[in-house]
């Protein structure tokens, strides 16, 4: 593995701890939030609870498993994603003269092509 890509995987090892730990407190809010107003139906409680009653328990189970996936799995496979990614980041500054884009073609292979200043 190349510097490049062991620095890409760092760097999106990186993103994705700091964007779960950023959304931490409101993905589990709202969840939390969202349990509590479910819990009156999924315990059938009042008119017609024993035909309200599974649909909460979806509810419930389904708040549970989205929050699950949206603080572990999501950023698992954006770091597993970005990880297999190969480029280089072209420099876009006029006054550089080694300024050279690369293009990928979606059979994997490349293509190097200068930036002229305009």
């Amino acid at each position: 593995m190349s510097y490049l890509n062991i620095k890409c995987c760092f760097a999106a090892l990186t993103a994705s701890l700091d964007s779960a730990g950023l959304s931490l407190r409101p993905v589990l809010m709202t969840s939390f939030a969202m349990v509590a107003g479910m819990i009156p139906m999924a315990l059938g409680t009042g008119e017609a609870g024993e035909q309200v009653a599974p649909l909460g328990h979806a509810v419930i189970g389904g708040l549970i498993a989205s929050t699950l996936a949206a603080l572990y799995i999501v950023p698992q496979v954006y770091v597993w994603l970005q990880g297999s990614v190969n480029f280089q980041d072209p420099s876009l500054l006029p006054d550089n003269q080694d300024s050279s884009q690369s293009i990928v073609h979606s059979n994997g292979s490349t293509q190097s092509r200068s930036i002229t200043s305009i």
